[in-house]
């Protein structure tokens, strides 16, 4: 893992994403505005250099609040991110990312808002 991927990350999630059994870590940016995935290479017993993507390429302020591993009816596995839009938002949005094996990338599966959350 290069060292330019973890300066002020937070970790939010340990899991198996893509059903090698094996631990990935998920981080955000000290700002917790993007999601960093790292693969855990069961070869070299290292981390893989982070998948880097953006939650919401519209909302210039967001903020992270949780990240969560889900897991479907047919075993994969899915990132489940809730995050507030701006400061001061009372509407936490849910978006659920589908990882893509052939692509090695994450896909937007879902979303949702829920509405007058209190901080």
């Amino acid at each position: 893992m290069k060292d330019t991927n973890i300066k002020g990350a937070k970790i939010m999630t340990f899991g198996f994403i893509n059903n090698d059994k094996y631990n990935d870590l998920v981080t955000t940016d000290h700002n917790q505005q993007t999601i960093s995935v790292h693969f855990f290479d069961s070869s070299t017993w290292k981390y893989q250099d982070a998948i880097i993507f953006l939650v919401d390429k519209e909302a210039h302020d967001m903020v992270i609040t949780n990240v969560v591993i889900g897991k479907d009816r047919l075993d994969y596995q899915s990132l489940i991110v809730s995050y507030f839009k701006e400061q001061g938002d009372t509407h936490l949005t849910v978006k659920i990312f589908k990882y893509d094996l052939k692509m090695k990338n994450f896909l937007e599966f879902s979303s949702s808002k829920l509405n007058n959350m209190k901080m």
